[in-house]
């Protein structure tokens, strides 16, 4: 018998002033196959955070996808 694969749900939050354009509040969902992908809801601006673990906290870097 083969158990189905259990999937992850999506997971949101917003990053405050985290918006590299307009300093607007990003908002991110993450998803176990797309990953982590942002939007602003201020300017619109597209983005694909990646996020990495630092000694004293969250290092974020974005990665331009398109401009609304």
């Amino acid at each position: 018998m083969n158990a189905a694969p259990t999937r992850t749900p999506a997971v949101e939050y917003a990053i405050p002033e985290g918006c590299p354009v307009c300093a607007g509040d990003l908002q991110v969902k993450v998803t176990t196959g797309a990953g982590p992908n942002g939007v602003c809801v201020t300017c619109g601006y597209f983005a694909k955070p990646v996020i990495g673990v630092i000694h004293h906290g969250l290092h974020i870097l974005f990665k331009p996808q398109a401009h609304a």
